[in-house]
């Protein structure tokens, strides 16, 4: 009876222990969110300029020029950013500046900015000022409008990550606008957090815009507005002056070529 005792007391800890490690193997960690984004597994540094309303469009909004209207779409994100009380659409900035139908150009963002008193300046945005113009703006907090090929920005078939380009563009000469509103460095990479417009109802499982806080990597970035417009629009909050280095300041939108988007 005593060598039952025994044994039974014996098995009832190696079965202790064998659950335990069974639970010890079940313990799964989760992935950061820049892991589950698909950026990587080191962040280093980060900033977003996120406010506690939305301030996200779709250009496919049903209107008459969706197709072509990311001008207008970004640069209504950027003034309802800039100013919480702004209540218009990218409709409304279609409407007011009508450009016959067609494309929105780098001077109509910079008309509308200035119709509705919001402060900004141009920059140099080259392959050697990229990185510091976004980190210093982010820094700073402004937000930067670009205007690119999209032809050359990274495509990511992976319809679950949020880095890079979500949809195909077949051919060069696909101007388009994004609102560039944080950044990340992870394992040793730099990106863009990015409003990208043409969503076109494109969502994750979680019903988020595809195009909301996606990530770009800086050198698909660079290398699209290298090709396109070497510039960016730098955008500060409303009444408040942009904080920039006048080294790479623009002193006249008027002295630069223009160039157009969809």
């Amino acid at each position: 009876m005593k060598n039952k005792h025994v044994r039974l007391i014996a098995f009832l800890i190696f079965f202790q222990l064998v659950a335990c490690k069974k639970d010890q193997k079940q313990v799964i960690t989760a992935p950061t969110p820049w892991e589950a984004d698909g950026l990587g597994t080191h962040l280093t540094a980060s900033k977003s300029l996120n406010k506690d309303y939305s301030y996200y469009f779709d250009q496919f909004d049903g209107s008459q020029y969706q197709g072509i209207n990311c001008g207008p779409t970004v640069t209504t994100m950027a003034i309802k950013w800039a100013d919480s009380t702004f209540s218009k659409l990218p409709v409304d900035a279609r409407n007011t500046i009508p450009a016959s139908g067609g494309w929105w150009y780098t001077s109509d963002i910079n008309n509308y900015l200035n119709m509705n008193g919001i402060n900004h300046v141009i920059l140099s945005f080259t392959p050697s000022t990229a990185d510091a113009v976004i980190e210093t703006s982010i820094d700073n907090n402004n937000e930067v409008i670009l205007c690119l090929d999209m032809y050359y920005a990274l495509y990511n078939p992976d319809p679950t990550q949020h880095t890079n380009k979500f949809y195909v563009t077949t051919a060069p000469n696909w101007g388009h606008f994004l609102l560039v509103k944080g950044y990340k460095q992870v394992d040793g990479k730099l990106y863009y957090e990015i409003y990208d417009p043409y969503t076109d109802h494109e969502t994750y499982a979680d019903n988020t815009p595809k195009g909301k806080d996606r990530y770009y990597l800086n050198s698909t970035i660079t290398d699209a507005t290298n090709v396109w417009w070497k510039y960016a629009i730098v955008v500060a909050p409303k009444n408040q002056q942009v904080v920039t280095s006048n080294k790479l300041q623009i002193n006249s939108i008027q002295t630069i070529p223009v160039a157009r988007g969809q």
